[in-house]
């Protein structure tokens, strides 16, 4: 992403180990299986996960078409975010596993790159914030999976 870049970071420790973790982002389309918000979610392509790979997610009103962009099992999980406000240019989530014995600290990154318009700035800082409310939910739900074992 180029230009202003808005960035908003959420950690969490979570008691599993990165297998453990990265099993439940890597079924990439059941992500309604155990996020919550997420009323359905479903693969768009026939390949599996992995670069290129994308995947339709309803959650309330909103719909999203996630693309992904980088896939490193057990390390990084990231993808595009499609069908934002098209004063939005660019939005992704970046998932960062690192091992921290016995568990796995994991990192969930949005970044938005609005559109060169005043207006977009104000909006992309608005939707950079739901967004990261939306993955703080996110990373609890990935929480209470992982460290289930499902």
């Amino acid at each position: 992403m180029r230009g202003s870049v808005i960035q908003i970071s959420n950690r969490r420790c979570i008691a599993a180990p990165p297998a453990a973790v990265w099993a439940v982002l890597a079924d990439f389309d059941h992500l309604a299986d155990w996020a919550a918000g997420v009323s359905h979610s479903s693969r768009l392509t026939a390949a599996p996960p992995g670069v290129g790979a994308t995947r339709r997610v309803q959650a309330g009103a909103v719909t999203l078409v996630e693309t992904i962009t980088q896939w490193e099992p057990e390390r990084v999980l990231a993808y595009e975010l499609g069908g934002l406000p098209p004063l939005i240019g660019l939005a992704s989530n970046r998932w960062v596993l690192t091992d921290s014995a016995p568990g796995t600290d994991v990192e969930l990154t949005v970044a938005i790159e609005p559109r060169p318009k005043l207006s977009s700035i104000s909006l992309a800082r608005v939707v950079a914030h739901r967004v990261s409310a939306a993955n703080k939910a996110l990373l609890t739900s990935l929480a209470a999976t992982a460290e289930q074992g499902d």
